[in-house]
């Protein structure tokens, strides 16, 4: 008789193998429709974790984690593009479940990194790799998805290069796993305090609002003076301006001439003018720009042989702030355009605080104007509205909000759906004026970044075929519009 033994089988918990994470299917190539791309920023929880560079047709997409390898939703993060000459930049934030896609990078394809921790590269390695074109991945986890915050990162050292795994790497799409050190110490009350230092800062950091281009008139132009005046320039309590730039302009129909002097102590100067015989309507305009005041241009009436004392009218003044999508401060160049040319030599630019508050001091009462606001593109651009102020004026409370960039892309087809070589497109504004930065190419893809709420029109043309315009096109805010265009034989292509 045998014994039987029944022993108890101890099962013992192996690691769990990692699976390799898949590329999602929005993301992959999709038989029978090769512009599906272009629609995969849609299946994003949020149009923050998508932009468009505006590069030829082509995406990066990405999966943002930690180092256990856990998606990081709702990231701030920075695509960072350069090469020789070149570069470009976009703020993204990833979405709810850690993803992003950047449209039209110069290349689909991620630049090599040392990770951190390695030994620095030498002087010469670095050069090598700045003038490799590539890209870049930063990401700060778990700091607010602001221009201030990224730059407090930057100083706390929080700012990270993210590590990539390549998933998919094809010649117009490539998608990436990026890995990046979640930990950090970021605490409101400490960024309280650097947004304070950094507007203390850049308040103190006084900038001449105005170059001293003075030059004699004389150097430039050696026809006589046809008069002369004697001028005393005071402001608007009669307080003489010395050292101020005076801008002297004679106008007419079909002539113009000008001189620019600096008033001497007192706050004089002798301002000359050349006008021909034959010019016997003109007018006279001064422009003065003086340290702590400017304004102009002003009409003028000089008496010959007597010291004209000029008192002038106060200027205007507003102050604002500007603020992006989400009313965080932008800081960022801001712009006065006047409806009418305003032969101004001073402020017409300046730079938000990084608190986004701005003011312009010197703004010409009586004439209508505006302040536009925009970064290089392929960033968003606004406008502000149109306003007219007295003199001595003071506007406030002007909030300029910046929003999510937009962008058009399409390609031009023939009856067949095939792309038309060599095709070309320009853009139209229903409503009057307006701009689009656009590129075609070659494939007869193209793309325009359109800023604003202005609704356009697009027109498509090409050898042997009829032109054709698209009905009127409204973007919402971060929305990035795929448009292919169809174009027809032209009579005398389809008769032959």
């Amino acid at each position: 008789m045998k014994l039987v033994c029944w022993m108890p089988l101890l099962l013992l918990p192996f690691p769990a193998m990692a699976e390799e994470e898949p590329v999602p299917p929005w993301f992959a190539r999709k038989t029978g429709d090769p512009y599906a791309l272009f629609s995969a920023w849609r299946e994003l929880s949020t149009p923050e974790a998508a932009a468009d560079l505006g590069g030829p047709a082509g995406a990066i997409g990405g999966l943002v984690k930690d180092e256990q390898g856990r998606p990081l939703p709702n990231t701030t993060i920075t695509f960072h593009y350069d090469g020789i000459g070149k570069g470009s930049r976009t703020g993204l934030v990833t979405d709810a479940k850690g993803y992003f896609i950047v449209y039209g990078p110069p290349q689909p394809k991620m630049r090599p990194r040392k990770p951190p921790g390695e030994a620095q590269a030498s002087p010469e390695e670095q050069r090598a790799i700045h003038d490799r074109p590539g890209c870049d991945l930063l990401a700060a986890p778990g700091y607010p998805p602001s221009e201030l915050a990224r730059e407090y990162a930057n100083a706390r050292g929080e700012w990270r290069i993210c590590i990539p795994q390549p998933l998919m790497e094809e010649a117009d799409r490539a998608f990436y796993v990026f890995q990046v050190k979640s930990e950090n110490t970021f605490a409101p009350e400490g960024f309280s305090e650097f947004v304070a230092q950094r507007v203390a800062k850049s308040a103190a950091e006084t900038r001449s609002p105005w170059r001293d281009r003075t030059k004699s008139w004389e150097a430039s132009d050696h026809r006589s003076a046809t008069a002369s005046y004697e001028a005393r320039l005071v402001d608007p309590r009669r307080k003489r301006l010395p050292g101020a730039i005076v801008k002297y302009s004679v106008s007419a129909r079909n002539y113009s001439c000008r001189q620019i002097v600096k008033t001497d102590a007192q706050g004089e100067c002798e301002l000359k003018e050349r006008v021909p015989p034959a010019v016997t309507e003109f007018q006279r305009h001064l422009t003065v720009d003086a340290q702590e005041f400017g304004i102009g241009p002003v009409a003028w009436a000089p008496q010959p042989d007597v010291l004209n004392v000029i008192q002038l009218e106060p200027p205007a003044d507003i102050r604002g702030q500007i603020v992006d999508h989400r009313g965080d401060p932008v800081h960022m160049s801001l712009f006065i355009e006047y409806r009418q040319r305003a032969d101004c030599p001073f402020e017409l630019m300046v730079r938000s605080l990084p608190d986004g508050t701005f003011a312009f001091s010197r703004i010409i009462p009586g004439q209508e104007f505006r302040v536009v606001a925009g970064r290089m593109w392929p960033r968003a651009s606004v406008e502000g509205e149109w306003m007219t102020l007295a003199a001595g004026e003071v506007r406030e409370g002007i909030r300029l909000q910046v929003p999510l960039p937009t962008s058009l892309r399409g390609v031009v087809v023939d009856q067949q759906g095939r792309p038309i070589p060599k095709a070309r497109t320009e853009p139209s504004f229903p409503e009057g004026s307006g701009s689009l930065q656009g590129r075609c190419w070659e494939d007869s893809t193209f793309f325009y970044g359109a800023f604003g709420a202005k609704p356009f029109q697009i027109r498509a043309w090409a050898d042997g075929y009829g032109r054709v315009s698209t009905e009127e096109i409204r973007l919402e805010p971060g929305e990035l519009r795929f448009l292919p265009m169809t174009l027809k034989p032209s009579a005398a292509s389809a008769g032959k």
